[in-house]
């Protein structure tokens, strides 16, 4: 997974990993900075793992789409509302 996502599965403080550790009991290891390795680990049991990559997936999803979202409203926005050059 991209590493420009990570911050946004740690969360604030490491709270929203935290939360997902605790609620499907796995560890969720990330890869260092400098590691050309970019993949997530979840260790645990295979549904709880399974659960776990889901969570962390659509809170990817969730980011994806908001990013999206807004670049497309400021796109339409710049178009119906063009600045005039004098």
């Amino acid at each position: 997974m991209d590493p420009q996502y990570h911050p946004k599965i740690i969360g604030r403080k490491g709270e929203r990993v935290k939360k997902i550790r605790e609620e499907h009991d796995v560890i969720i290891q990330f890869p260092r900075e400098n590691e050309s390795e970019q993949n997530i680990t979840i260790i645990g049991y295979e549904k709880a793992a399974e659960a776990a990559k889901e969570t962390i997936l659509n809170i990817v999803r969730e980011y994806v789409s908001n990013t999206n979202s807004c670049l497309a409203t400021r796109v339409l926005w710049i178009i119906w509302n063009p600045v005039e050059v004098s």
